[in-house]
């Protein structure tokens, strides 16, 4: 598997977290409102911890994706300028 194979894998995996997260929001956004409409405070307040949880995971790992191929990228401009250097 080459670097840009990689890259896409990477930015394949990011697309679904935010993805992911937009939906977890929707969800949250409905459920909350309905609770709300139903004088179930204690319950959304239960739901929205739980899905603010679940929203924080997935921006921690979109995070660390981001942080994976901004490493890569420094990594292969350092290689490109050694070689450019050597040659």
């Amino acid at each position: 598997m080459n670097s840009n194979d990689r890259m896409h894998g990477i930015l394949e995996t990011m697309l679904g977290d935010v993805i992911t997260m937009q939906n977890i929001a929707i969800q949250l956004s409905r459920a909350t409102y309905q609770l709300h409409v139903a004088g179930e405070h204690r319950e959304k307040h239960h739901l929205m911890k739980e899905q603010l949880a679940q929203l924080q995971t997935r921006l921690d790992r979109l995070q660390g994706s981001l942080v994976s191929a901004e490493m890569r990228t420094v990594v292969r401009e350092q290689v490109l300028t050694e070689v450019d250097i050597a040659s």
